[in-house]
């Protein structure tokens, strides 16, 4: 039982510095992922959208941990992901600092007409639009002032018949 217990907790140096360096690239290859498709994948779920975040979520899980996992590399690698989530947020207030933009907010519907471009754009479909509106309780196009989609692929809808402080849609593409 002892021997167990120290195979459960062992890990060698070698094999934590390549686990450390592993973690990273998936983190980076994971992150760059997400800026190129995670806008569209937030809002359009699916269960394609869901299979394919376990699955990535899965195979990053057993890749970071090496090929005989431990209570150790688990400890490693859950904190390696701490310190880099921390990073990338500080490193992104810094960009914003310094003048660097996320991808801005779209308005894919202005006062009840749909932009076709600024859908293309935000990666959906006219029925993802739709799906999205029904979820937020819209019973149909006059209800809504402004539907959109935000940088992080979640969907805002202001209600037609309220006032809108212009201030709130400052940096929305689309207008």
């Amino acid at each position: 039982m002892i021997e167990s217990l120290r195979r459960q907790l062992e890990i060698s140096g070698w094999d934590a510095l390549f686990m450390v360096l592993g973690v990273a690239v998936l983190y980076g290859a994971f992150s760059l992922l997400m800026a190129v498709f995670g806008q569209r994948l937030r809002v359009r779920v699916s269960v394609f959208s869901v299979a394919f975040f376990t699955l990535i979520g899965s195979v990053a899980a057993r890749a970071m941990l090496g090929r005989d996992p431990t209570v150790s590399a688990g400890l490693i690698v859950l904190a390696e992901l701490l310190l880099l989530q921390g990073a990338f947020h500080r490193l992104r207030r810094h960009l914003a600092r310094i003048g660097w933009r996320q991808p801005a907010a779209r308005a894919v519907m202005v006062h009840g007409v749909v932009n076709a471009d600024m859908l293309a754009a935000a990666g959906l479909r006219e029925a993802d639009l739709w799906v999205q509106l029904r979820r937020a309780g819209i019973g149909g196009r006059d209800e809504v002032a402004y539907a959109i989609v935000e940088p992080d692929g979640s969907l805002t809808v202001l209600r037609s018949g309220r006032d809108i402080d212009p201030d709130i849609l400052t940096g929305v593409a689309g207008l």
